[in-house]
């Protein structure tokens, strides 16, 4: 199931290209803490949305198109960012208490790190829980949010949010992607 994360992670966002992520980036090593980021204010911004579909639902996408950010409570907004430890910062703040049903979120060092085909750079959480209903009687049962470690000190770090719909057979699934960055307050 982790296909789906890879799909939020490249999205187009003010008509270029935006990758969480690089094969350049495979150079930075697993162990940079989570020091690297900047602990403070930002400001979440939601750039372009991607429904992606497989399996069972492969070429529904345009059932989803009733769904959107706003729809499923994922807004824009301040967030605080915190380093917890080494390996875990912590965002809060009305954008993820809103769109994750928790007050606060840890990202971590992803683990998928170890496959070459993943961006090393990736810190992320994924919750799992029943978010509610989607089109073709799918439930939500995931949120992802991830920031990539590499723009940590950009004017603007590059960040992502999925939300997963899957089939009650497990046969089927579709993400609904956001690209998104984080601009300090």
């Amino acid at each position: 199931m982790r296909a789906w994360l890879l799909v939020a992670l490249t999205a187009s966002a003010c008509g270029r290209d935006v990758q969480l992520g690089s094969a350049a980036d495979a150079a930075i090593p697993d162990d940079v803490p989570a020091e690297s980021f900047v602990p403070g204010s930002y400001v979440l911004a939601l750039l372009d949305t991607n429904f992606n579909c497989d399996g069972s639902l492969s070429g529904m996408e345009s059932s989803f198109a009733g769904v959107t950010p706003a729809s499923q409570n994922v807004v824009a907004g301040v967030i605080d960012l915190s380093t917890v430890a080494a390996d875990t910062i912590r965002l809060t703040g009305v954008a993820i208490s809103s769109a994750f049903n928790m007050p606060t979120i840890d990202l971590k060092p992803d683990p998928q790190s170890s496959d070459p085909s993943f961006p090393a750079t990736i810190w992320d959480a994924d919750i799992s829980m029943t978010f509610g209903t989607g089109p073709l009687t799918t439930t939500q049962a995931e949120r992802f949010f991830g920031i990539d470690q590499a723009t940590a000190h950009d004017a603007v770090m590059q960040a992502a949010v999925a939300l997963l719909f899957v089939t009650s057979d497990q046969a089927g699934a579709c993400t609904l992607s956001i690209t998104a960055t984080l601009t300090p307050q």
